[in-house]
């Protein structure tokens, strides 16, 4: 839904490509970084717990992702642990 959004709004095309491939990003027939960018991200918020929709944590990776933005799975799964913490970090930084 977002993509069509996207379109009738005419935001540009990599957008629109992005919005509708974030999910699975090794169907964006063009290649696009962007849209594993934003599925990594989706994907280490939704691991987090942050964000969660109707589908809770049942988020899969698509492999893609890693590939195309020659990335080390491992060292993304550690990022994404560590991100609840350093979200608490950043809003008791904030707070005081």
């Amino acid at each position: 839904m977002g993509a069509q959004v996207a379109q009738i709004w005419s935001l540009p095309e990599d957008l629109v490509a992005t919005l509708r491939h974030y999910l699975r990003p090794s169907e964006e027939p063009r290649g696009l970084e962007l849209p594993s960018v934003v599925h990594l991200g989706y994907v280490a918020a939704v691991t987090a717990g942050i964000g969660l929709g109707t589908d809770g944590l049942a988020c899969p990776v698509d492999p893609y992702a890693f590939e195309r933005l020659d990335l080390d799975p491992e060292i993304v799964e550690e990022t994404a642990k560590a991100l609840p913490e350093a979200f608490l970090d950043g809003d008791r930084l904030l707070r005081h």
